[in-house]
């Protein structure tokens, strides 16, 4: 298991196309994240970058604490599940899943022999001999140095040399200023060329202390690949965890699709990876197998118990899979959060949008103070802001001031057209969702609107009223209101993060 920590991330492609903006996250030991966002706002690029599968071009990648932008996928102990499966359709169940394990290498611990342990004798002290002459080089580097500052007062103070040596009359007085000057710019030749000792000192002397250590203890490092009976124990414990032991001697043509992606899944957990990341793995299934699948991965995490981090467009799954949610939009983070937090206190217009289906309505109105008191004014109607939000308001001392209302679906009511605070719309299309129906409405002005409403909150008069042109009047409570600045797009009710965002919303 282990943290991830990425720190002012960037990606530009060629062309200088910006893929990925200033990405700051720090992901816990075993936390499940979900990176969710429209496609073509670099969540999948992100995750890449932490696989090794895209160079960074700026910022750093720490897992378990240790920078790997210079390592190889496969020094960085971690594993990946694609989005295609990219299963061997030669290969069985078992075998596909063995592929990592038959490649990879495991170290283990051997005696060193009598004579592998004079040649350590005899390393160690050869070793000494250039640790001993490579200081003394450094040393002289060191004088070096002090020449070459001497030489940058030199390259500052030249023209003025030139005027004195113009001006001289003195012959010998002349000479003593151009040997002066062929002195220096000997010493700056020397300069040029300095001895890279350093770098080749702490080779030497990390090359010794291994040694040293293997002398100590008696044992060396060896690395091996695992025996036929290791994978087969491993492969089979996997197989175990994800149900699909019965179909180890398939070939990927015999399974269906939920069941190719399990064994994408476990071919990735087979490694006892440090990171586990998903590129949108239920993208290809249909709606049904997707469900199970999320499902499935909710166990398989309490399984495996390792660091997840997904990616996917699907905000359903992002507020179903997540201990935390980041939401991005054209290579930035929109916002962090746990989905409780983004889908009830969203920062900004984009997040409230996005997350929640179907989507939040979103109006232009006013936010007007009175006294101590708060009102919005949608549609020539005066609705009051009450409970959490007025506080929250009053707290923050918001004025008054143009503002875009935020409304989910769920929260607005069907009333009577004699109603206080009753908003006429036109339905334009009911969808019948067996439990509810997702009313599509437009206001008298032309706004659309969404309505959420259960069907037992209906009477069968009513149900049979909901048809295409017919007047439906709304309200909506003052608890539930979200309310965005008209310019930014920021929320009124939140404090928003530093450097979060590098552009508007």
């Amino acid at each position: 298991m282990a943290t991830v920590q990425l720190t002012h991330v960037k990606k530009v492609y060629t062309g200088k196309v910006t893929a990925v903006y200033d990405f700051n996250l720090s992901i816990k030991d075993k936390e499940f994240v979900v990176f969710v966002g429209p496609s073509g706002c670099g969540k999948s690029t992100t995750l890449r970058m932490v696989a090794g599968l895209e160079d960074i071009t700026d910022g750093t990648v720490k897992i378990d604490g240790k920078v790997v932008n210079d390592l190889q996928p496969k020094d960085r102990f971690v594993s990946m599940v694609f989005q295609n499966y990219a299963l061997y359709p030669h290969l069985t169940v078992f075998d596909n899943i063995a592929f990592p394990l038959r490649l990879m290498k495991q170290v283990v611990k051997v005696p060193l022999t009598a004579k592998e342990k004079e040649s350590h004798k005899v390393k160690i002290a050869s070793l000494d001999k250039g640790i001993a002459i490579l200081k003394k080089k450094i040393e002289d580097q060191k004088v070096t140095a002090k020449r070459q500052e001497a030489l940058a007062f030199l390259d500052g103070q030249k023209t003025e040399l030139d005027k004195q040596l113009a001006a001289e009359k003195d012959p010998k007085a002349a000479a003593r200023l151009q040997k002066k000057l062929d002195d220096l710019a000997y010493d700056r030749l020397k300069a040029l060329y300095p001895i890279d000792a350093e770098r080749r000192l702490k080779a030497l002397t990390d090359e010794r202390t291994a040694l040293a250590a293997e002398l100590a203890s008696g044992e060396k490092a060896e690395r091996r690949k695992m025996s036929n009976d290791q994978i087969f124990e491993k492969v089979t414990a996997v197989a175990k965890t994800l149900g699909i032991t019965d179909y180890l001697t398939r070939k990927p043509r015999a399974l269906s699709g939920g069941q190719r992606q399990r064994v994408a899944i476990g071919r990735a957990m087979v490694k006892d990876c440090k990171v586990l990341l998903m590129d949108e793995p239920l993208s290809n299934l249909d709606a049904k197998l997707r469900n199970q699948m999320r499902a499935e991965i909710i166990l398989l995490r309490k399984k495996i118990d390792t660091t997840f981090i997904y990616v996917t467009h699907d905000q359903t799954e992002a507020m179903t899979l997540g201990d935390r949610i980041v939401v991005m939009k054209d290579g930035l983070i929109m916002q962090v959060g746990t989905p409780q937090q983004v889908f009830d206190y969203p920062e900004n217009l984009f997040v409230a949008e996005f997350i929640g289906a179907p989507k939040m309505n979103t109006l232009k109105c006013s936010l007007i103070k009175e006294g101590a008191k708060y009102y919005v004014n949608p549609f020539g109607a005066k609705i009051e802001v009450t409970g959490e939000k007025a506080l929250t308001l009053a707290k923050r001392k918001v004025e008054t001031q143009e503002i875009v209302l935020g409304v989910r679906p769920e929260h607005i009511e069907i009333v009577p057209s004699a109603a206080p605070n009753a908003i006429h719309t036109t339905l334009q299309v009911n969808e019948m969702m067996g439990s509810e129906f997702h009313l599509h409405l437009i206001t008298d002005d032309g706004t659309p609107l969404i309505v959420r409403t259960p069907t037992i909150q209906l009477s069968e008069k009513q149900k049979g009223e909901l048809v295409y042109g017919k007047s439906v009047y709304l309200t909506f409570g003052g608890q539930a209101m979200h309310f965005f600045d008209a310019k930014s797009a920021f929320s009124l009710l939140v404090d928003q993060p530093e450097n979060l965002m590098k552009k508007p919303v």
